[in-house]
């Protein structure tokens, strides 16, 4: 059974744990942490606290407040610069760039396709994949049932069918080639 401590017997104990903690030599000091990352590690690694984080991590409270504190972070101009400048050194190097330009490629098969998404949006590429990542991951559009409209040879094929449907009130994003490829 736990004992239950007075007021007076609490502040008497935490009072002299103070002045143990203010008498200790560096040594002792790195022991008592080493012995609590110990400690903290052992109950961490126990199902009942691998829960118990998850279940905290989850509420929306912490969501909400995880993505504030991201926000306010990478809100700072220095840093967007600091990361722009990381990425653009990094994208630089001829082994990365020869890498992204392969994966690029291998999408490619020389022709052109015009697609619609479930949304109505219609659109031209070359490399269908990619394309639909970016439209659900930058635009955040729903991919999954995409229709191939029309397979062509070439671009401008491509982009005089795209500017029929934009014609035709389908939503697209390409207006400029309505007008050039119609007549």
């Amino acid at each position: 059974m736990k004992r239950v401590l007075t007021q007076a017997q609490k502040d008497r104990k935490s009072e002299l744990q103070r002045i143990r903690r203010a008498n200790r030599t560096p040594e002792e000091i790195a022991k008592d942490r080493a012995k609590q990352k110990i400690a903290s590690a052992k109950y961490r690694a126990t199902p009942e606290a691998k829960a118990k984080a998850k279940a905290y991590a989850q509420t929306p409270e912490r969501k909400a407040a995880a993505k504030r504190r991201s926000a306010k972070y990478n809100a700072k101009p220095e840093r967007k610069a600091a990361q722009k400048m990381a990425s653009a050194k990094y994208y630089a190097k001829p082994e990365v760039k020869a890498r992204v330009k392969a994966r690029y490629e291998s999408g490619k098969d020389g022709l052109y396709r015009v697609y619609m998404l479930k949304c109505g949006y219609v659109g031209q590429t070359s490399n269908i994949y990619k394309r639909m990542t970016k439209h659900k991951n930058k635009n955040n559009r729903d991919t999954s049932n995409y229709i191939v409209l029309h397979t062509v040879k070439t671009k401008a094929h491509a982009l005089r069918l795209e500017a029929i449907y934009h014609y035709l009130d389908f939503a697209g994003v390409n207006a400029r080639h309505k007008i050039k490829s119609i007549s």
